[in-house]
């Protein structure tokens, strides 16, 4: 995620480096932070660029768009200028809080330069819509406030745009920051109690057995609702923590070895009629416990080994190209990858059926 958010910006930088057109911002004491606020581009050209001034939860408090129009066709937006005053003028929550106004025709002072614009006014913010020519290129800009009044605008062409660039890495920065500073404490940096042997497995197999028939017993209307267990997390980390010190495996190796041994016990108590027998049940689940975290040949070998095949292609990373990159598989890739699924299930009820069958 993070080389995809870092792949991204990059773009977006070189995009605005290479802006062919005029961009529009705000003149003399402005709102800070400013920055990029976002960009759009067409047949990798850039179009629109947005520029962003101060910020109050949720969103700025000035954002100014340039947009590039030609001559045949305008360039789309996204959102209409009324979509996006709409957007601006909603509460915290997301709600509108009220009607948007009429629009009003004003002038607006471009430099030296007056154009004629379109001005909306909502309770929260206000827009102001204008198209004028410069450099040859024809744009289309909105400005949207939720500070200045209109009387208080001041508007210039901007030569530069690396402090907004700049501005928007040091607000991504700052907000990255407060987020470590407010995250909730990953699963491997939990306290929790020691607890040895096999006992986290088990605990963890139970709470998922009957949690699956608590839900079966909620498809059939039969039980009240009730919250689902809060401590299946640290369970599911106990389990984990336990995998990597009896089997000496990384934290990557242990988290897939108890997902694998979680569902195989689901899909056993899920499919095969045998484990009701009370007895049997907690053999093969002492036998699936005993093959993950001690690596021990049991009885059930053949059907352990049939799993991990069945399971194997659930597992395996599948990561999201970045932009401009192929997809990281093929169509046929994915194909072949489980093709074999049904093949290996059935391989592995009648390894589990060839068990049961040799108890006495």
């Amino acid at each position: 995620m993070r080389e995809r958010s870092a792949r991204m910006r990059e773009v977006m930088d070189a995009a605005v480096r290479t802006a062919t057109f005029p961009v529009i911002g705000l003149a003399g004491d402005v709102p800070t932070p400013s920055a990029l606020g976002g960009v759009a581009m067409r047949d990798e050209t850039l179009t629109t660029v947005t520029l962003t001034y101060g910020f109050e939860h949720p969103r700025p408090l000035v954002m100014v768009r340039t947009g590039l129009l030609e001559r045949d066709r305008p360039v789309g937006f996204g959102r209409s200028s009324t979509e996006e005053l709409e957007h601006w003028d909603e509460d915290d929550g997301g709600d509108a809080v009220g009607q948007i106004a009429n629009a009003v025709d004003v002038e607006v002072a471009i430099g030296d330069q007056q154009v004629p614009a379109r001005y909306r006014a909502g309770r929260r913010a206000w827009s102001l819509e204008f198209q004028l020519e410069l450099d040859s290129a024809l744009l289309d800009v909105l400005v949207i406030s939720r500070e200045r009044t209109l009387g208080e605008l001041r508007l210039e062409r901007i030569h530069s745009l690396e402090p907004f660039i700049a501005g928007r890495h040091a607000f991504e920065h700052a907000l990255r920051e407060q987020a470590e500073l407010q995250r909730e404490p990953e699963p491997e940096e939990w306290e929790l109690p020691p607890i040895e042997g096999l006992a986290a497995h088990e605990e963890l197999i139970r709470t998922t057995l009957e949690e699956q028939r608590r839900f079966a017993r909620l498809r059939d209307s039969k039980s009240p609702r009730r919250p689902p267990d809060r401590d299946g997390p640290r369970q599911w980390e106990a389990a984990t923590r336990a995998q990597m010190a009896l089997a000496d495996e990384s934290r990557a190796k242990a988290t897939e070895a108890v997902e694998r041994l979680v569902n195989q016990v689901l899909r056993l108590s899920d499919t095969a009629a045998w484990f009701e027998d009370q007895i049997l049940a907690e053999l093969a689940i002492t036998e699936c416990i005993e093959h993950a975290a001690l690596q021990r040949e049991v009885a059930s070998e053949d059907a352990q080994r049939t799993w991990a095949r069945y399971w194997a292609p659930h597992t395996r990373p599948r990561p999201l190209p970045l932009p401009g990159e192929p997809p990281s598989e093929t169509a046929e890739e994915v194909a072949s990858r489980f093709g074999g699924l049904a093949e290996a299930e059935r391989d592995w009820r009648a390894a589990w059926l060839r068990w049961v069958e040799a108890k006495p």
